[in-house]
């Protein structure tokens, strides 16, 4: 379970040495959302491949990027939520190896496995 929306710094975090990615995201029902949302995993996924190259300036400018981005998908009724998860690389020569993998899934806001918690006390 995913269980927390995220902002351009999570997702660096998230990304920032991955060995792969797991993209999800719900049925797209019109070209604006499809571009929308194939434009955020393409952008993640190549920023991925340079975040090493990149010196710390950069990395916030790309966290704003980014988050910018997360706004424009919440404006569309979108939820971005991510998670990083390490895999064992087994098979092959040599001992099974850390493998670390990148997870985003994009979810519209009335999806179903989406969990809504209320943090009001006031409803105890």
């Amino acid at each position: 379970m995913i269980s927390k929306k995220l902002n351009g710094k999570d997702i660096i975090s998230i990304i920032d040495g991955a060995m792969g990615y797991q993209f999800d995201h719900d049925v797209l029902l019109n070209e604006n959302h499809t571009e929308l949302i194939s434009g955020f995993f393409q952008y993640i996924q190549d920023l991925g491949g340079l975040l090493n190259e990149f010196e710390a300036g950069e990395r916030v400018r790309q966290s704003y990027e980014l988050t910018k981005q997360i706004n424009e998908l919440m404006d569309n009724d979108y939820f971005v939520f991510g998670a990083r998860e390490v895999r064992i690389l087994e098979g092959g020569r040599g001992e099974p190896t850390n493998f670390p993998i990148a997870i985003i899934y994009i979810r519209h806001k009335d999806n179903t496995e989406i969990l809504k918690i209320s943090l009001d006390e006031s409803e105890e």
